[in-house]
């Protein structure tokens, strides 16, 4: 009946739908092992949020994302952003390799995953659009929306340069 990510974000949306994208705020994040503080702009904070409820949200899409919350690294650049969803991806498939099952060694369908996650994201970002005075909710979507479209076109360029990293497990 209604979009689960939609009803999942609405909060967010009502909280700081008047608000501006660039407004400073400073944003803690606590788990139980860790706390994480930032003075940063709203829509990075904003951002962070998202990348947590819009895969927990029970939206068949982006449920896959959903193994990264437990994990999740707010105010991860995009080089982070794809180590983690790599790696991710990456320890699914060894699981699914465990369990007898084809992975995909190639990354082929983290690439298509990610291009469905997208088109989820700008039709998102548009519902958000239409019900908002300012922009800090929709532009942290916008955001995130960049990160997960950077992932298929950086798996080959960027993982290249996170290769160097691991020169020493590689020469084992």
């Amino acid at each position: 009946k209604y979009c689960p990510a939609a009803v999942a974000v609405q909060p967010m949306v009502d909280a700081f739908g008047n608000d501006q994208s660039f407004e400073e705020v400073e944003v803690t994040v606590t788990v139980p092992e860790r706390q994480y503080r930032k003075k940063t702009s709203l829509q990075e904070g904003a951002r962070s949020m998202l990348g947590i409820l819009m895969p927990v949200s029970g939206c068949p899409v982006l449920a896959p994302l959903r193994t990264m919350v437990r994990f999740h690294l707010p105010f991860a650049t995009s080089q982070e952003t794809l180590f983690r969803s790599t790696g991710c991806y990456l320890l699914a498939q060894y699981f699914r390799n465990l369990s007898r099952r084809s992975p995909d060694w190639q990354l082929e369908k983290l690439t298509q995953m990610y291009d469905e996650i997208h088109e989820v994201n700008v039709y998102f970002s548009k519902r958000i659009h239409s019900i908002i005075q300012q922009d800090a909710a929709a532009n942290s979507l916008v955001i995130l929306d960049v990160f997960a479209q950077s992932i298929p076109f950086s798996i080959s360029s960027a993982l290249i340069d996170i290769q160097n990293l691991f020169k020493k497990l590689i020469e084992k």
